[in-house]
């Protein structure tokens, strides 16, 4: 999913703090209309997670946001520099309609849980969730909050 800038930080910190849980990353392209960046940005990074896996999608989602440049900012050239630095080759032979599906069935996703806006952030064990042990976040949190929904789903929490 699409982020603001400020909260690939947050994720990134969490991520490295947390090395045993799994963090699944689902593109939400919610400016597309206004920004055909958004939808660019997307089939380039879903395009390098299908030829170079995990990491190098990773490397490529955070050097967007290290860009500095939001919605309605980010351009063409930062697109494809951040994916040169990432160790992605060229964009021909992206799979612009699977990249498309993939953007369709996350929109109703994300419709399904009631979400509104990026990020749209949902922490659960991978095993039997409950209401209990599940959290939705719609937007921006800090490290800490993020953490406790994290220790929530771990069955931590006291």
């Amino acid at each position: 999913m699409h982020r603001l800038q400020h909260d690939a930080p947050v994720m990134e910190k969490v991520m490295a703090a947390n090395t045993d849980v799994r963090f699944a990353f689902r593109d939400w392209t919610i400016f597309a209309a206004r920004y055909p960046e958004s939808t660019q940005a997307s089939h380039r990074g879903l395009g390098i997670y299908r030829k170079q896996g995990a990491d190098a999608y990773m490397e490529y989602h955070n050097g967007i946001y290290r860009t500095g440049h939001n919605e309605g900012k980010l351009t063409a050239e930062d697109i494809e520099k951040v994916a040169a630095a990432a160790g992605a080759g060229d964009a021909s032979g992206d799979d612009s309609a699977a990249s498309d599906r993939l953007i369709e069935n996350n929109d109703a996703l994300a419709e399904m849980l009631g979400l509104t806006g990026t990020p749209g952030i949902v922490v659960m064990p991978a095993e039997n969730a409950t209401a209990d042990n599940t959290t939705v976040i719609p937007g921006v949190v800090s490290e800490q909050v993020l953490q406790q929904a994290i220790t929530r789903a771990s069955g931590n929490a006291h």
